[in-house]
């Protein structure tokens, strides 16, 4: 090839090289942000399928109940003249009354029927069967006196943890003989303690 042939084929090929567009800068960069966040992303499905990443499903009071031991979470506890009373985490204390005196009876007994009579006067007499008149007429003053007095307690209750005068309410029933039946379904185990007896 001549001199001249040489020339003009490096300069044809200079000026097509320099005619041809280079890459956008804008385009580069949004190239490599997707490029990025795709990255995140497949670190992001990783780690959870490692169980890298926290991914809460339980409700934080939820979850915090859970933990607790049931002797933390349901407590029914006289002080003197004041009760401490303690349920699914909320803490209340009240002065005293004889309702609370019952239901303590009746939470530290679960499913066991008391009769009335005997929350009234505090005594223990299950193999007590008289059917006089008399009797029937101070068994009817017990059942009325006692169910004023414990439903007057779990109103009073009520009126500072809805939660708990609602769960009292549907698992205490009272009449001639009461009884405390819990939901099955929940693990309510409370203690119950007279403190203000200790020397």
């Amino acid at each position: 090839m001549c001199g001249y042939c040489a020339e003009r084929d490096a300069t044809h090929v200079s000026a097509r090289v320099a005619a041809e567009p280079e890459a956008e800068p804008e385009s580069s960069a949004r190239a490599t942000g997707l490029n990025a966040a795709h990255a995140t992303r497949l670190n992001e499905v990783s780690l959870r399928g490692r169980g890298g990443l926290s991914m809460p499903s339980v409700h934080p009071r939820q979850a915090a109940r859970d933990s607790e031991s049931p002797s933390q979470a349901y407590l029914f506890v006289r002080e003197g003249e004041y009760w401490t009373i303690t349920f699914d985490g909320t803490v209340c204390r009240f002065g005293h009354a004889r309702g609370f005196q019952h239901l303590a009876r009746l939470l530290s007994t679960p499913g066991r029927p008391i009769p009335a009579r005997e929350l009234a006067h505090g005594v223990c007499d299950p193999g007590r069967r008289q059917v006089s008149a008399s009797s029937s007429r101070t068994a009817e003053r017990a059942r009325s006196a006692v169910t004023k007095t414990i439903k007057a307690a779990i109103r009073r209750l009520g009126t500072h943890d809805a939660a708990l005068g609602f769960h009292l309410g549907a698992t205490i029933k009272t009449g001639v003989v009461c009884v405390y039946t819990p939901d099955p379904g929940r693990r309510i185990q409370w203690v119950v303690e007279d403190r203000s007896t200790r020397t």
